[in-house]
Order: structure tokens, then sequence, then C-alpha cells
């Protein structure tokens, strides 16, 4: 029987719900985030499963995205997916919107770096090497001003050039341009949930299986006191 995958990314600044049948994708919808997301991706959630004549239960996988992103939209996307997997049993896996960003945007380049905004001149950053066999996480998911993250690269991947990508490379395009870093014309198109579903399949195939109750949103803000010391650079 083909394995049902229903895939759940509320990272942010649109919510997304694909249903998957193997690889073939069945339908994908979004919504913006708002007051009332919570409700509204439910609502998506449910008319996806009842347009398609699928139950909850039947569903054999559940992927969501943990974050960096939308603290609200984080926390309603992994408590839906988590409510489903702990009541019917349904294996779930949590996946990073930055390791998601970098399967979207990897090209034929070898190294990519996504990133976020983080707030007061912060911004959240990861590394992966494209392989070929899939991507290899280099640098896990972090926070830091551009110049902590340029001296991790260096001495991570000494001469290389990484492919920038995601919404961060925007808002912090002066300081990128400045650094050894590859920025494209179009550096950020949000990843689909459809994506988010496949990367979840494939992770599964390959033997990921953590439990719902250890699955917890990737949060890299510190405290408020920690983050003034961070952006001042002390």
């Amino acid at each position: 029987m083909t394995l049902r995958c229903l895939a759940l990314d509320g990272s942010g600044p649109l919510g997304g719900v694909a249903l998957l049948e193997g690889d073939r994708l069945v339908e994908s919808t979004s919504c913006p985030e708002g007051s009332g997301f919570g409700v509204t991706l439910y609502a998506r959630v449910e008319h996806l499963l009842t347009q398609h004549h699928v139950t909850v239960a039947d569903l054999g996988l559940l992927t969501v995205t943990l974050g960096p992103g939308s603290f609200t939209g984080l926390r309603f996307a992994l408590g839906l997916a988590k409510g489903m997997a702990l009541v019917h049993g349904i294996p779930i896996l949590g996946i990073s919107t930055l390791a998601l960003q970098a399967e979207a945007s990897q090209g034929n380049h070898p190294w990519i770096l996504p990133l976020r905004d983080a707030g007061q001149g912060l911004l959240f950053f990861g590394l992966y090497h494209a392989l070929a066999d899939g991507l290899r996480e280099v640098i896990p998911p972090s926070m830091g001003r551009l110049a902590d993250m340029s001296a991790r690269l260096q001495a991570t991947i000494p001469g290389e050039t990484p492919l920038c990508c995601g919404p961060g490379v925007a808002t912090h395009l002066e300081g990128l341009e400045t650094m050894r870093c590859h920025v494209p014309d179009h550096p950020h198109a949000q990843p689909s949930a459809a994506l988010l579903g496949l990367m979840g399949l494939n992770r599964w195939r390959h033997g990921a299986q953590p439990a719902a109750l250890n699955l917890e949103p990737l949060y890299l803000r510190p405290p408020q006191a920690q983050m003034q010391r961070l952006a001042s650079g002390t």
C-alpha cells in the first residue's frame, strides 16, 4: 500500500499543507500567517483530507517544520502534527526550515548557506553540502552576526564560495556582498510544503523515526538580555 504523508509548514510568512501518496503530490495549499492562523491551518488540513477521502488514521507519516521561523506558526503546526501523531500512532519527522530552504535552492552549487533574519542585526544560518545522495548538514542551525557567520565559514570551508539563499539575504545583502559568498539575482522563494513532504519521506526511508513526544520547535533565540548583548557584540 502506498504511504500517505501529510506535511505541515508553519515557519512563515506563509503556512503550507501538502498531501502526498508516495512521491506523488496529491494536493498542496497555503495560507498567510496572522490572526487566527491556528484555526485556518486546522481548517486547511481538514478540507484537504476530506476532499481526497482520506482520514487522519489513513496517514502513514507526518512531516513538520521545526524552525527557526515564526514562533506562533511553528507552535501551531507542530502542536497539530503532534496531536495527530499521538492519537493515531503516526510517525512524525521534523525538518529545520534552513534544511528545507537549502534543499529548494541547491541547484548545481556544492555549498548552500540558507539565511533567515533574526532581528537586531542578527541572522539564523546553517551550512549544507550537496552530495550525490543528498544534503549533508555541516553547520547546524545557528544564530549570530554576519561577522560570527563569516568566521565559522572560514574555519569550516576555507576558500569555498557558498550559495546564499532564503529570506535573510535581502535583509543582510550589503554585508553579504563584502563576504566570500555567491548571492543570486533571486535568492528567495518560499519552499513548498510538497518539498517538505518529500524530504520527510526520504528521511523515513533511510530510517529516521523520532518519537512525537521528543519533537520540539527549534527556538534559537535566547532571552532578550542576551539578544541585546549579541546584537551589540559585547
